[in-house]
């Protein structure tokens, strides 16, 4: 069922659909029908006096009242005013490439401009924006993403206007550190050969000093390494092998994990 405001009256109608078509609509204190087969529905209906009486006094009166709330309800919402907030991520390509990830979210109205800049000036070079997309709340969300040197991560930053702002933000990649999860794991090869793994996995920043002890001391023999790798969400990871003779006790061996993300080695 749909209700309609003639603007600048005190009208309006109502229309039943049935199987995707109009069927029969209530205007001006009768019952019009739009197929045959709802001659016999508005018979019915207009031999019930109460119905039709209902009908009208919805349509002049409370459809009307409530269509002038929504639209006070309508004007409020579009003069408020939700602040922009932000915030910068990475993601490490290699050694020489590093995507910084401006993202706005939670604003409101839709008008919103964010750019990147280099040492003050707009940078538009390896600039990509996202499209601004709303979310299920009446704000807004975008993205802003640059592809820069790591080296020169220091000199961007990323620039935000929003009416909700008395003034710009300006947000800056802030060093993160994500301590190393670290694993152990025993594999028996052959009879003759038993090989450790150390694994170090969702640490930032990259400088990590993994290494192989035997009662202490560090242990160099028979060690295989993968080096340091990236991983998708910006951390890093990395294993470090080596193989022992079975006979030998295994608890003699402790890997050893040194990270700027621990208060202490690992």
């Amino acid at each position: 069922r749909f209700w309609a405001l003639t603007t600048g009256t005190k009208e309006g109608f109502s229309t039943n659909g049935y199987n995707g078509s109009n069927f029969i609509s209530f205007e001006n204190e009768t019952w019009v029908v739009a197929q045959p087969q709802a001659e016999k529905v508005k018979e019915k209906w207009v031999g019930d006096p109460v119905s039709s009486q209902g009908n009208k006094d919805y349509l002049e009166k409370t459809c009307i009242e409530w269509l002038q709330n929504y639209l006070s309800y309508r004007k409020k919402a579009l003069e408020y005013t939700e602040p922009t907030v932000g915030k910068v991520t990475h993601k490490e390509v290699n050694d020489s490439l590093k995507v910084l990830i401006c993202q706005v979210f939670g604003f409101n109205p839709k008008e919103s401009r964010a750019s990147w800049r280099r040492d003050g000036e707009i940078w538009k070079d390896k600039t990509f924006l996202r499209n601004m997309t709303p979310n299920s709340d009446g704000t807004y969300y975008l993205r802003l993403s640059i592809e820069i040197d790591p080296k020169e991560r220091d000199h961007f930053r990323c620039h935000l206007e929003h009416k909700g702002l008395q003034e710009p933000l300006v947000l800056a990649l802030k060093e993160e550190r994500e301590p190393p999860v670290v694993e152990v794991t025993c594999r028996i090869q052959y009879k003759s050969l038993v090989t450790l793994v150390c694994r170090v996995y969702g640490f930032y920043p990259k400088e990590v000093n993994v290494t192989w002890r035997k009662d202490g001391e560090v242990w160099k023999e028979n060690i295989s390494s993968a080096g340091v790798l990236p991983n998708s969400d910006g951390t890093y990871h990395t294993w470090l092998r080596i193989e022992v003779d079975p006979e030998e006790k295994r608890d003699h061996y402790r890997c050893y994990v040194e990270h700027a993300g621990l208060p202490e080695p690992l």
